[in-house]
């Protein structure tokens, strides 16, 4: 499915982002889960995302060559996308956990298994979109514990009819992306919306 072009009047800071249009090994997440969805982010404003990856919790350019650019956008849930922001602003440079994204295809591989698994400070991308919230005061998923929240299970948010949108595909040459894509805590200007 072709992404519609969006702009940031439609997109609001706090706002969490669900990546569809999966390639390369991403396709595995897809295939295990049975879902669209394989990444999960929160929408920092100016086109830009706080996202867990394998190099830790980052401030992503969604225009960049070196990311995902289609996704699909979820309201911030009971309005408290500001406070979601924050927490994850918080933690920009925490760890990624190797381990608990493994457990997360074990269990469900073995389905009649479950592994109960938790590292202090460490997430997987859907782990740590829910803390954010769950920091806010919106237990998203109150059916299960955080280490265990992966994309898929923010379907159920999804709005009926949600397209898949983009800011506009490799938008930012490489040498830009790759500044922007550091794991730096922006100024408080940014931080709060501004230009």
């Amino acid at each position: 499915m072709e992404a519609q072009l969006i702009t940031e009047d439609q997109i609001n800071p706090g706002d969490i982002l669900l990546f569809t249009n999966a390639t390369g090994e991403s396709r595995v997440t897809t295939l295990l889960t049975h879902s669209p969805y394989y990444h999960a982010g929160i929408y920092a404003g100016h086109k830009k995302s706080i996202e867990m990856r394998v190099t830790g919790a980052i401030l992503r350019d969604l225009r960049s060559k070196d990311g995902d650019p289609d996704f699909i956008v979820i309201p911030a849930p009971q309005g408290k996308g500001a406070a979601a922001l924050a927490w994850a602003r918080s933690r920009l440079k925490a760890k990624y956990d190797d381990k608990g994204i493994l457990v997360l295809f074990f269990n469900r591989i073995l389905m009649h298994l479950h592994l109960n698994y938790t590292a202090p400070g460490k997430y997987t991308c859907g782990e740590f979109v829910a803390a954010a919230y769950d920091s806010a005061g919106v237990k998203l998923f109150p059916d299960m514990p955080l280490s265990d929240v992966e994309p898929a299970d923010f379907a159920r948010y999804v709005p009926e009819g949600a397209p898949t949108v983009t800011f506009g595909h490799n938008g930012v040459p490489a040498d830009e992306a790759s500044a922007t894509n550091e794991a730096v805590v922006p100024n408080e200007t940014t931080a709060k919306g501004g230009a």
